[in-house]
């Protein structure tokens, strides 16, 4: 399996921040929506759907973040793995290629 590519902090704090601000401009939309209705109408219903809405959108975006930290979290340990385990390899070629060099002459 390939060693997927680290995503930067700047990248992923951008996305939630992106993910926030679309979250407040669906509650701009919904508000000027409801401004334009008339004003014998029951609105309770419609907002506490939209309250609901925006929860769920909310929890989401919890969610999303804490699992973003987690592949960062499991990134930096698998590059460390294997950062080791390559520095390993190169040690040992450069062992080899030593003792080659040292018997030759």
């Amino acid at each position: 399996m390939p060693i997927p590519e680290r995503i930067s902090v700047i990248t992923r704090r951008r996305s939630i921040q992106q993910m926030k601000r679309q979250r407040a401009d669906m509650f701009r939309a919904t508000l000027s929506y409801l401004k334009r209705i008339p004003g014998d109408m029951d609105l309770n219903p419609l907002l506490s759907s939209a309250k609901k809405e925006f929860e769920t959108f909310e929890d989401v975006l919890t969610k999303t973040k804490k699992h973003l930290q987690q592949v960062d979290t499991d990134l930096e340990t698998l590059v460390g793995v294997r950062t080791r385990a390559i520095n390993k390899q190169l040690m040992s070629v450069g062992e080899d290629s030593t003792a080659q060099i040292g018997t030759e002459e």
